[in-house]
């Protein structure tokens, strides 16, 4: 008996622990809970509080660009972009918010303004007239707030630069004018090689190396030069020498080859490393360089120097100009129209062929050739004397052909010594007896 209250006792007290120990469970499961709230409203706490200090500094960040843009000082302004920018692509998701949008149309425009100031900047280089609000060095300034605002409006600046240069070179040699034709050709390669020079000695100081400038002056240049040529040939290429043609195809060729040595395509990467590394020695570290512009919350900006530097870096390597391809650009252009060129070339084969072939005057002559000299004939070979005349000038025409074009030109030329042979074979052909008279081997 004793034993049986002992085991009903000590049952008891296990239920009763049991008891115990689900409260426990329950309890601990709702402290944990608790906590997981307290955490995920921390979190949500956190990233409310650090999304609020990330608009206060934007806000003031676009107001002291703006200040920045007005007076010109680019080389603190090309410090602040970065951090707009930074700060502008947390909110890029919140779009739908009305007070964000707000935003960003005038980070937008605070950008619009700044783009739109230093292209006026670069353009009064030419005009003759700089704005007196630009200190004397501005060029290199203006150029760090152009890396920094990206690749594509350093790209803008650039070509808007080469283009206002070309101004001048239109008003001379487009279609149309005295110096347009293609007998002062050479002068538009002289005009170019002068305006080089004049950038090196007036512009080359405001414009960074690594923009490669004059290369794009050059690429400008020749695509221009084309177009003027379309335009020339495609109204008077039945009319133009073919002689001159040929020759201003030539002096082309040359400039083109000139070109591609002096700006190779293998120096593009190395433009590109220099071009980040600039970034890389411009870049600031936004915590101080925030703190240094008096902005609240340096904190909060997310990535370090290294990776800012590296992704921007990255970006100028993605979006880095190729060289151009120079070869071509303008030699390309007279492909369509040296059929006259052509024509020219069967009319002289064709006039050379009826003088070698006339009567008096073709001949069959004996000419010695080496290579038959062991054999029984003692060397000597009968030949007319108008084969090596007729064979000489084709020479001459398919080297000249060859030095230019070894595409359609030289088939063309191809088919016109096929048209010159059939010819020479017909007149030779006419030469032999209709018949024989007497048997071969009639003594």
């Amino acid at each position: 008996r004793t034993s049986s209250l002992s085991l009903c006792e000590l049952f008891e007290r296990i239920k009763a622990i049991k008891a115990k120990a689900e409260q426990s469970e329950e309890l601990v499961s709702d402290v944990c809970r608790d906590i997981k709230s307290l955490d995920i409203a921390k979190r949500n706490l956190t990233l409310t509080v650090t999304a609020l200090k990330r608009l206060v500094m934007l806000v003031t960040a676009l107001e002291q660009l703006r200040t920045l843009g007005a007076c010109r000082k680019y080389e603190e302004a090309s410090r602040l972009i970065h951090a707009v920018e930074e700060l502008a692509g947390h909110f890029r998701e919140l779009r739908h918010v009305n007070r964000v949008a707000d935003l960003l149309e005038k980070k937008s425009a605070v950008m619009g303004d700044l783009r739109q100031q230093l292209l006026d900047d670069y353009a009064s280089l030419l005009a003759g007239s700089v704005n007196p609000d630009l200190p004397e060095d501005w060029g290199a300034s203006a150029a760090c707030c152009v890396d920094a605002l990206g690749p594509s409006m350093r790209g803008e600046v650039v070509t808007k630069f080469c283009l206002q240069v070309l101004e001048e070179y239109k008003d001379i040699f487009q279609p149309g004018k005295e110096a347009s034709g293609l007998e002062t050709a050479e002068r538009r390669f002289s005009w170019l090689d002068r305006m080089l020079n004049k950038y090196e000695e007036k512009y080359a100081a405001t414009f960074p190396e690594a923009w490669r400038v004059p290369c794009a002056l050059c690429e400008n240049f020749c695509h221009v030069t084309r177009q003027h040529l379309v335009e020339i040939l495609s109204i008077k290429h039945h009319t133009i020498d073919p002689e001159l043609m040929v020759r201003v195809l030539k002096k082309s060729i040359d400039y083109e080859n000139k070109l591609a040595r002096r700006y190779p395509a293998d120096e593009t990467p190395a433009a590109a490393m220099a071009a980040a590394a600039a970034a890389q020695r411009d870049a600031v570290d936004y915590a101080n360089g925030a703190a240094a512009f008096g902005l609240k919350y340096p904190d909060v900006l997310g990535k370090p120097v290294k990776a800012v530097a590296a992704a921007g870096g990255a970006e100028a390597a993605e979006h880095a100009p190729f060289a151009p391809r120079f070869r071509g650009i303008i030699s390309e252009c007279f492909d369509a129209y040296l059929g006259s060129w052509v024509q020219h070339e069967e009319r002289q084969l064709l006039e050379v062929l009826e003088r070698a072939t006339a009567s008096n005057s073709d001949k069959v002559t004996k000419q010695y050739d080496e290579a038959q000299e062991d054999e029984d004939d003692g060397g000597s070979g009968l030949l007319y004397a108008s084969a090596p005349s007729l064979f000489s000038d084709m020479k001459v025409t398919m080297n000249r052909c060859t030095a230019f074009s070894t595409s359609n030109t030289l088939f063309d030329v191809f088919k016109v010594f096929q048209k010159v042979m059939v010819q020479y074979v017909d007149k030779l052909n006419r030469r032999l007896p209709d018949k024989l008279t007497a048997p071969l081997d009639a003594k």
